[in-house]
């Protein structure tokens, strides 16, 4: 069985190194102003969350996954893309113009600052939605083919959250 396939063992983990720069990037996203409602997951109590948003993801979850008495990472790349998740799940849940919206992009522009600085050596790909990385050369066609369209989910006059 290959070492990738093995179940999770003390050395499957991030490696030292990754683990710090991951624990960083976490650290640094909960003392931002903006990581407020990405802080926790989302209350079932919000309407019709569940049923659009199929794969949740908030910081303290990416806290739980990078603990080293039980570590679920085995690469930089799997936190990453946890990240990129949140971000993603806020453009298909939340109105465009709304405050956590508005939060979400700034929290995400924040973290692919945060990202390159930290990973100085090392590229993340961008995945297809729309808060891609403008720059890159997927983006720059017209095509929505890879774009998740945010969903308008709240009566006129509510704001949504989360």
């Amino acid at each position: 069985m290959s070492e990738g396939k093995r179940k999770l063992g003390g050395s499957m983990g991030l490696s030292p190194s990754d683990q710090r720069k991951c624990e960083k990037l976490l650290l640094r996203l909960y003392c931002h102003a903006m990581s407020l409602a990405f802080q926790e997951p989302v209350p079932p109590t919000v309407p019709n969350y569940y049923k659009i948003i199929r794969k949740p993801m908030d910081l303290s979850t990416i806290k739980n996954r990078l603990q080293v008495h039980h570590p679920l990472y085995r690469k930089p790349e799997d936190v990453v893309a946890d990240f990129r998740l949140i971000f993603q799940n806020c453009a298909e849940f939340n109105e465009p113009d709304s405050e956590v919206a508005n939060a979400g992009t700034k929290l995400e522009a924040y973290f692919e600052e945060l990202l390159k600085n930290i990973y100085a050596d090392k590229i993340f790909p961008a995945q297809p939605y729309c808060h891609a990385d403008l720059s890159s050369p997927d983006s720059m066609d017209d095509s929505d083919d890879d774009c998740v369209q945010p969903r308008r989910k709240t009566a006129k006059g509510k704001s949504s959250s989360f």
